[in-house]
């Protein structure tokens, strides 16, 4: 079978430059992309505006594509991708970044008329309205057009029928020699391809290529016009606007009637062009992520769970990463949505203020939010020692920084004594803040301001239950029930530990509290750990926790029942605990009574493990504990950060300027300066 041929006929349209308009009123509103080189450098892609006359403004440098010689570049209708291809390797064209990637496969080598040839030293491509993907292969003599897989990058078998992978284009007919098929681009409107062929003194034919597969006799190019010159680029854009490009930068736009140049504009930011897109999507500038809100200063308490969103959006479109520093401690940023969430740390006040500044990347840029967060704290610890008072006793109130671990300044003397000699429990009241404490067989009130203890009217007195009558004069620990309200306190009998309801108004045990009996005995954790310590309720999981021992046979953690008594074992504490506190987090501290170096200690719940100890010393023999939350009010947060803004007399207006209370109160809400006929809802 013959190989079809496409023939260069020399029919030549005189054709006149037109030198110096610059915006024509048929010219297209259009960007197209460009390949060129700075000196022997490598490819770079660059985004020109063709609207704007000025070389300084009109043209921006997107990236080094990564490669040395493209000098075809073409996008895909169906997929909005630019590709690229140099010699016979096809490849992409990221958008943002210049990057090329190229396929995985070269064009390799068809046959055809000419035998077996290369398919290599491709000048362009071009996408048909049918979305094939055409190429020329430059040689000395005659070109050669031929298929590409777009996804592959190899040359399509067979294309122009059995055995022909390519037609040959007669470029010698009518020519000089050396002339070339340099440029192809297919019209979006009329589907037509035509072409620069271009001569060896840089003289350029707009051509049209006639393609009918299979037709060998009726298929040509078709010279049109004559009237440009070294165009290294030519494409369409999407409204059927041809384009060329001069290797120096000029940028034509061009009748494909007639083949006439008209000049619109210069770019300079390479020293050679080697490639012109304008096809349905070329390159922009990457456009920085925008934050949604703008984050304010703020201040937050110790213990506080947080749920910030910091999210922003991408005009581009582009997936987003978000990172943060500065944060308090307990607090993270989610990579992909942007959310601040976490429970503060109970020691973040000490290095407060935080410099905040979140960041997001959408690979190329990156845009940040700062801001100042204030943390407070959330209560204090206070510990009451069994010596180092005066005051008509040697107890000491003490209030310690669990985030300090030097003993010399973690930890501040309330007053100077308690007045009393056998505080051996204490217990905040979650509604009121007071400081309550056993001493001995009486319940009493601490002022956290003087350190001194004040004794409730009645002793605890005695009760009934399967012991007997017990009376309650060697009370441990207590501890409020932060669900209920209710004051639970321990007892040391001689049979074990028991547990009893305290009525906090008079001090009095209260009767029958457990079904009808004044107490319930606590189950021993071992048959020689029966005593219970100290007793804390977690704010969390509700359970009540002891620590039990006999004195001389080690410590153990567990969970008491407050209804029945019995007791789980959660681990040893292998220290010597007096006693226990939760705080809001449902953390577990212990203090020590040693008799020695005395410590704080952070307590699993989990295995009872004592860690990360803190050395005090303004006292010695710590047999109390208990946490204190700050009641601090916090300034109400706008949920957004309303900004200038632009509105048409008439136009309807529905605008929030919400704002959110993280303590819950009543907010109300007032304007000033608003336009007329705009109010705000209270």
């Amino acid at each position: 079978m013959k190989a079809a041929r496409v023939a260069l006929a020399a029919i030549l349209v005189a054709g006149i430059i037109t030198v110096v308009p610059s915006s024509p009123a048929n010219a297209a509103a259009s960007v197209c992309s460009t390949v060129g080189h700075i000196g022997a450098g490598n490819d770079q892609l660059t985004v020109v505006d063709t609207l704007d006359p000025s070389p300084a403004t009109n043209e921006t440098i997107q990236g080094t594509i990564g490669t040395l010689s493209i000098f075809g570049t073409t996008s895909a209708l169906a997929t909005k991708t630019l590709y690229g291809i140099e010699d016979d390797q096809l490849g992409t064209i990221d958008l943002e970044t210049a990057a090329f990637t190229p396929a995985t496969s070269t064009t390799g080598s068809g046959n055809g008329d000419l035998g077996v040839q290369p398919l290599n030293n491709a000048y362009d491509i071009t996408f048909t309205t049918g979305g094939t993907m055409l190429g020329v292969s430059i040689r000395a003599g005659d070109d050669l057009l031929f298929e590409i897989d777009p996804t592959t990058g190899a040359a399509v078998p067979n294309a122009f029928g059995v055995g022909q992978d390519y037609e040959v284009v007669d470029t010698t007919t009518g020519f000089p020699g050396g002339t070339d098929l340099k440029e192809i681009a297919v019209d979006p409107v009329s589907s037509k391809i035509y072409g620069i062929a271009r001569e060896p003194d840089g003289t350029s034919h707009l051509v049209t290529v006639d393609l009918i597969y299979g037709d060998p006799d009726v298929t040509h190019l078709t010279v049109i016009g004559s009237s440009m010159v070294d165009i290294y680029g030519f494409a369409f854009d999407e409204s059927g606007t041809a384009w060329a490009l001069r290797r120096d930068g000029l940028l034509y736009q061009v009748d494909t009637a007639t083949g006439i140049g008209t000049i619109i504009t210069t770019i300079d930011d390479m020293s050679e062009y080697t490639s012109l897109n304008c096809g349905p999507i070329v390159p922009v500038a990457n456009q920085a992520p925008v934050f949604d809100q703008d984050l304010l200063d703020r201040s937050d308490p110790e213990t506080t769970v947080i749920s910030l969103s910091a999210a922003a959006s991408d005009p581009d479109g582009d997936p987003l990463l978000y990172s943060a520093t500065g944060l308090p401690s307990g607090l993270s940023i989610h990579p992909s949505s942007g959310l601040i969430s976490g429970t503060i740390d109970i020691t973040a006040e000490t290095s407060s203020p935080y410099a905040t500044e979140i960041t997001v990347d959408d690979g190329t840029v990156t845009a940040t939010d700062t801001f100042t967060w204030t943390v407070t704290s959330a209560g204090t610890l206070y510990l009451i020692a069994n010596s180092g008072g005066a005051n008509g006793g040697d107890d000491l109130l003490t209030a310690v920084d669990p985030g300090d671990f030097n003993a010399l300044t973690n930890e501040v003397s309330v007053g100077t004594g308690t007045g009393t000699w056998d505080i051996y429990g204490a217990a905040i009241q979650p509604s009121t803040g007071t400081l309550f404490a056993v001493n001995a067989d009486r319940l009493g009130t601490v002022d956290i301001a003087t350190g001194v203890f004040t004794a409730m009217p009645s002793l605890f007195g005695s009760g009934n239950g399967s012991l007997g009558a017990v009376t309650f004069n060697d009370v441990t620990g207590a501890e409020f029930d932060p669900g209920t309200g209710d004051l639970y306190a321990v007892h040391d009998h001689d049979s074990g530990s028991v547990l009893f309801e305290v009525d906090p108004a008079t001090g009095a045990a209260k009767p029958g509290a457990f079904s009808g009996a004044d107490y319930i005995l606590i189950q021993p954790l071992s048959p020689l750990l029966e005593y219970s310590a100290d007793i804390a309720f977690d704010p969390v999981s509700g359970l009540l926790h002891t620590v039990m021992t006999n004195g001389a046979d080690g410590w153990k953690l567990g969970t008491v029942d407050p209804a029945t008594g019995s007791t789980i074992e959660i681990g040893d504490t292998a220290t010597l605990l007096r006693g226990l506190a939760f705080d809001p987090t449902g953390q577990l501290w212990g203090v020590t009574a040693n008799g020695g170096a005395e410590f704080l200690y952070e307590i699993s719940t989990t295995d009872g493990a004592a860690t990360n100890p803190r050395p005090i010393d303004n006292g010695g023999n710590y047999e109390s504990i208990a946490y204190r939350i700050t009641n601090t009010n916090s300034n109400p947060i706008f949920n957004q950060d309303l900004t200038d803004r632009g509105d048409a007399e008439n136009d309807p207006i529905s605008l929030s300027a919400a704002a959110t209370d993280p303590d819950g109160d009543g907010l109300l809400y007032t304007a000033t300066g608003l336009p007329d006929g705009l109010t705000i809802n209270p």
